[in-house]
């Protein structure tokens, strides 16, 4: 098929993987085309990277691979990415774990400069040891929107994208930089000043954050992500009160000290907070946050909440497994009056929220999908949790889930009519479904990795089949005994 492509001179559009690309020769020849998602670049005659010379009319994407094969500045410079102004995104990669020299490779991207009207830039496994001049200079790539610099395994420090005055996504991942300070913001009045979205991913020995010398920062950031930044000890969280931000992420992360729990104090926009294998004694408080919807907490194990939850008036997506300390500060005794979570429609859960639960969570008057998850000290249900289950009176999914001692479902589990679908997996010591049974509301069963239970609801021979044989969906360890 590829074979003669080189003769189609007048071809625009050109839909094919990049595979199937990649074996055209000469695809330089085709000066009209507008479409070249990806070109793989090889020292063979033909593939080389001076076959993008003459495709002045490029249109939305192109991505470079194998930049590897490019030799110099020179040889660079004849693909002539600065005459393609229709060009919206462009993607530069090597392959990774090529070793060459730093001065080297950063000729080559200096000979790759792209148009001024570049909307969009990704620069992947680039192996220099500064950011090309093209990056670094002031009012050049004005119209950039979006930045991702991922796997620049040498470059210990970043270009000043902070001047670029309608960035809206920057996404740095796995660099080895160490402080980032006032180069990061660069010469301009307002640092980064339409930045929406700010990711840190994989930054190994990234140590310390720091503001941007009393200039204002960051005014319209909305997302901010920190990964598997663990060494990470300085953060400017408390400089934000100005920014809308509406979703904080921190997974894997160093030690901030009092940032943190100070900018939840201050950060009132906030509408998504996960912290995830945050492994440092910290304090948080919550309750200025009346516009939070979403909450993950994972497997923090030093982590304390003062004032509880149920001032989240709106929050609707709740998950927390592994913080045993998460209420070591709160006492059961506390009033809260009349506040409740009345908006919360999905809880995944261990048992350090269902303990003492009418404190914890109270009444939950829009609840509908409850999982209990990984529940590794739960045996059974007391009272008060039995009466709580009663009250679920919204709840249309009830999952039991990775609990490995849990020996009984609730016993009130047949009065709430309201369920619809009950899951139970990998619990292994549930002996039996309750005396009552399952609501009759049910719809669908389904249970997996409980063989004292999967036995008992065995169709037609099981003593626990009649309490589910009404049920128009039962699946058991992934087999579909009844569909009516």
């Amino acid at each position: 098929m590829a074979e003669g492509m080189n003769r189609l001179i007048k071809l625009r559009h050109l839909y094919a993987d990049a595979e199937t690309i990649s074996l055209i020769d000469g695809i330089g020849k085709l000066t009209e085309l507008q479409e070249l998602a990806e070109f793989r670049v090889t020292r063979k005659r033909g593939h080389q990277i001076g076959e993008l010379k003459e495709l002045r009319n490029l249109r939305r994407r192109l991505t470079i691979q194998n930049l590897e094969n490019v030799e110099n500045k020179e040889e660079a410079m004849e693909a002539k990415l600065k005459d393609k102004l229709h060009l919206d995104s462009l993607w530069l990669n090597r392959k990774p774990d090529i070793h060459s020299a730093g001065d080297r490779e950063k000729e080559i991207l200096e000979g790759l400069e792209p148009h001024c009207n570049l909307k969009e830039l990704r620069i992947q496994h680039y192996g220099g040891t500064t950011s090309p001049d093209w990056l670094v200079r002031n009012q050049h790539l004005t119209n950039l929107e979006s930045v991702y610099l991922n796997n620049c395994a040498r470059c210990e420090s970043l270009p000043p994208l902070g001047q670029l005055p309608f960035l809206k996504l920057l996404h740095l991942m796995s660099m080895p930089v160490k402080r980032i300070g006032a180069e990061f913001y660069g010469d301009a009045e307002q640092a980064f000043p339409s930045l929406e979205t700010l990711k840190f991913e994989s930054l190994k020995e990234w140590e310390e954050w720091s503001e941007a010398d009393g200039r204002q920062f960051l005014a319209r950031l909305r997302v901010l992500h920190f990964y598997d930044c663990l060494r990470l000890r300085k953060a400017p969280l408390l400089y934000l009160t100005s920014s809308p931000l509406v979703e904080l992420s921190l997974k894997h992360c160093g030690d901030l000290g009092s940032a943190l729990p100070g900018c939840l104090q201050i950060l009132s926009s906030l509408n998504q907070l996960e912290l995830y294998h945050y492994a440092h004694r910290t304090e948080i408080c919550l309750s200025n946050l009346s516009e939070l919807r979403e909450l993950h907490l994972y497997h923090c194990p030093e982590l304390s909440l003062h004032g509880g939850l149920r001032s989240l008036a709106k929050m609707r997506h709740m998950e927390t497994e592994g913080c045993p300390k998460l209420y070591e500060t709160s006492q059961p005794g506390q009033e809260y009056g009349e506040r409740e979570l009345r908006s919360l429609c999905h809880l995944h859960t261990d048992e350090n929220l269902i303990n003492n639960v009418w404190f914890t969570l109270g009444r939950l008057s829009s609840l509908r999908n409850l999982a209990l998850h990984s529940c590794s000290d739960l045996v059974s249900f007391t009272v008060e949790q039995e009466e709580w289950f009663q009250q679920q009176t919204s709840l249309e999914h009830l999952q039991f889930l990775n609990c490995p001692n849990l020996q009984a479902l609730p016993t009130s589990l047949a009065t709430v009519s309201s369920i619809k679908k009950l899951s139970i997996g990998n619990c292994p010591k549930i002996g039996s479904l309750p005396n009552s049974g399952v609501p009759m509301s049910v719809k669908e069963v389904r249970i997996w990795g409980c063989p004292s239970l999967s036995d008992r609801c065995r169709k037609d021979r099981g003593p626990d089949w009649p309490k589910i044989d009404h049920i128009p969906r039962v699946c058991i360890d992934d087999e579909l005994i009844q569909m009516t």
